[in-house]
């Protein structure tokens, strides 16, 4: 990479139909019993298949316990196939592309998956399917073509990528606005922030975990918006629930690139990330407010990425966001309507498209 990073671009994660060709999938392992039904489809299957096909489903509702099973079972495959390239295709039904009421635990195991994709090019791959035949035959016909993540409706593929960002919201006037967790990290950073911006009215903050607290707030002050900015699951679902009922103009998560992209060694957080990414869609699905911000490295953050991260970071072309920058970002997203924006410098350098995240493989344009 020659020259300085772009400015700051802010792209909103979605789901976009899959161009490009198609291959036949030669030959297919699964792991474990067929419970998707594949050999109905494409004919029996191999002992040493061109991939290796595994369905999951999380064994209960917690987020952090369904990471860490499916880190075991990633971390597993590796040391069991640590050199013969043999990829590792996992399979779930429902959590992409969900209905009203779907449970977002499962798109929190996405963001393991993302970080075994970020860490290991070409081993891993994960698809979101309906069950149907048609499904699951253009599933098989998507992965053999090289694409890391995809979902099926109908026989239809659709891929994640970064796509320009919605278009402005309606301005309002924030009366009162609360500010939970991290109140001497981001959230603190932000909070006095909020409170100098001209629209503002007051701004309060409590603690993620006193719940107590929310619950008073809620009742008693006339509260117009909310910032989370301690995306943990149980944390995040509870200030959710808590305000459901507001009729909220705001309702942004400080989430984190990672769980749209992955990170290597990013596990916990990246799961964290895409669980509320998950919570925001079913948010907007349900007629409430809601947009996560998606950060990537960013100066005003109180945790730092440890240095495998940040050098996968640097090999990607994305540069540190200084505290000012991201504060402009905040400004933008608060003004916008978009539902998972994600605030990244680019361009993406020269790295091989096939060992970029899904969500960056139609590269990162430059702002205009």
């Amino acid at each position: 990479m020659t020259g300085a990073p772009s400015p700051t671009t802010l792209r909103q994660h979605d789901w976009v139909p899959r161009g490009g060709p198609e291959q036949r999938l030669r030959s297919w392992t699964p792991l474990g019993a067929d419970t998707l039904g594949l050999g109905r489809v494409l004919g029996p299957p191999a002992t040493d298949g061109e991939v290796v096909v595994a369905a999951w489903s999380p064994g209960g509702p917690d987020v952090g316990v369904a990471a860490r099973e499916l880190a075991a079972l990633v971390g597993g495959w590796l040391r069991d196939h640590p050199d013969d390239g043999t990829r590792l295709v996992l399979v779930t039904r429902g959590p992409v592309l969900a209905r009203v009421g779907d449970s977002p635990v499962h798109t929190g195991a996405w963001g393991v998956l993302r970080c075994a994709l970020a860490a290991h090019p070409g081993r891993f791959a994960m698809a979101d399917v309906d069950g149907s035949p048609e499904s699951l035959l253009a599933m098989c016909r998507a992965v053999a073509a090289g694409e890391p993540e995809l979902a099926v409706r109908g026989g239809r593929v659709f891929v994640p990528r970064l796509v320009p960002a919605a278009g402005s919201a309606t301005p309002t006037s924030e009366d009162v606005v609360l500010v939970v967790g991290a109140v001497d990290g981001a959230g603190g950073v932000l909070a006095r922030h909020l409170a100098a911006r001209p629209r503002t009215g007051r701004v309060v903050q409590c603690a993620a975990d006193a719940r107590g607290e929310l619950d008073d707030l809620a009742r008693t002050v006339p509260l117009t918006a909310v910032v989370v900015a301690a995306a943990d699951p149980a944390h995040l679902w509870a200030v959710h629930e808590r305000t459901r009922a507001l009729g909220l103009s705001r309702f942004v998560v400080l989430s984190t690139a990672a769980g749209v992209t992955g990170a290597p060694g990013a596990y916990r957080r990246a799961a964290a990330g895409a669980y509320a990414d998950a919570v925001v869609r079913h948010r907007r699905a349900e007629g409430h407010a809601g947009t996560s911000l998606a950060w990537g490295p960013w100066a005003g953050r109180r945790s730092r990425p440890d240095p495998a991260e940040r050098d996968w970071w640097s090999r990607l072309g994305v540069a540190q966001l200084s505290t000012i920058q991201g504060l402009r970002v905040f400004d933008e997203v608060w003004d916008s309507d978009g539902v998972v924006l994600v605030p990244l410098t680019g361009p993406t350098g020269s790295t091989p498209e096939a060992d970029l995240p899904a969500a960056l493989r139609d590269r990162l344009p430059s702002a205009t």
